[in-house]
Order: C-alpha cells, then structure tokens, then sequence
C-alpha cells in the first residue's frame, strides 16, 4: 500500500487533505491513489471500491493505462464487495489496454479528452471540514474522480509486461499486485540481484 505523507495520523484530516491537493494539482494521480486507500483504512470500502472503478475507466480513457492498473491493484483489499464488478473492470482494463480498438475514431480524441480547461470550484480544508460527516466524505469521492478533461494526451496502451498473459490469468494476477512508493535514490534491485518480483514503474 502507498505510505502517506499527508494530514498527519488522523485519516478523515488525510482524506480532507489529500481532496485538496486533487483539487489544486488535479494532474497529481498519486492523491487520488491515496485517497483509495485512505477510504479503506477509515473502512469505507464501498466508497474505496467506487472511486477506484470510476477512475480505472477514466484513466484509461486517458490512455493512462499504468494508472488504471495501479488504481484497481490498490482497490483489490475491497473487491470482495462486489466481486463481480472488479472481475469485469480487470477484463475491461485488459481488453482496452491490449489493442486499440480499429474503430477509434483519432478525430475524436480531442472532443473526448476535453481541451484542458475547465472552471473548478474552490475547495478549502475549512469548507470540507465544516460539512457533515457523510455529505464530506461523498464530496471528497466527487473531488477524487473529478479527472481533468485533458490530463494526458494518448490512446489506451498496450501493456507489454501482460500483453501474453490470457485475460483469466491476467484477472488472477491483478490482485496479487501491491503498489509502493520509491523515494528519490532508492536502490529499486542491484545488478545480480536473484530476480523475486517485477516492478512497474507508473
């Protein structure tokens, strides 16, 4: 899981906190991880299972395909809410990410990822905190799937990494995934180290 570095030990301060930060960096995907994860350790699965599958088709409707796999890997503690629903959003993100559809119309990308500009209203730590419990934990999920229209330019990726795997292996392999976080000058693995995992950098 993804150690947070916001809203010190108090979860719902790290949950206010980190809807700020989507908010003000909307292109900051990072947050948006956390506050999946944050929902899960307050245990606001169903919300965590919510925002995770709006944003996995969202991302890739981005062409952020790494994220969208990051996002249903950090979601998999809640699947077991409706294990249906996750099944079919991995196949979703497998057959999306393995081909580009031939029917993807490259005139339309602009129309569907937006130009970039869109008014938001202005979110402050005083004015999440001042609503009631419930009305602000549902705000922080509209502000955390509240993508820019225009994050990335691109279409769906192929994932080289999975691309072989058949899609029930690829479903069966998704929830065994963990995500972490690489501080600057980190040694990820040194040359002739004895290979035990794979690492996905997003």
């Amino acid at each position: 899981m993804l150690e947070s570095t916001t809203g010190g030990n108090n979860p719902k301060e790290r949950l206010i906190e980190l809807a700020v930060v989507c908010s003000e960096e909307p292109e900051n995907h990072l947050a948006r991880l956390r506050l999946v994860t944050t929902f899960i350790a307050i245990g606001d699965r169903e919300r965590a299972f919510e925002v995770a599958l709006i944003l996995s088709d969202q991302f890739i409707e981005q062409g952020l395909t790494l994220l969208a796999l990051a996002i249903l890997v950090e979601a998999s503690p809640a699947s077991s809410l409706d294990p249906v629903a996750y099944e079919d959003a991995i196949r979703d993100l497998y057959r999306r990410s393995s081909s580009i559809d031939e029917n993807f119309d490259l005139d339309d990308l602009q129309t569907r990822l937006g130009d970039g500009i869109e008014s938001r209203p202005t979110i402050t730590r005083a004015r999440l905190a001042a609503l009631p419990e419930d009305v602000m934990l549902d705000q922080i999920g509209i502000i955390g799937t509240r993508l820019p229209p225009h994050a990335s330019k691109g279409l769906p990726l192929p994932l080289p990494l999975f691309s072989e795997m058949s899609v029930d292996t690829f479903v069966d392999a998704l929830p065994r995934l963990r995500c972490g976080t690489i501080a600057e000058g980190d040694t990820l693995m040194k040359e002739g180290d004895i290979s035990q995992t794979i690492c996905v950098l997003v």
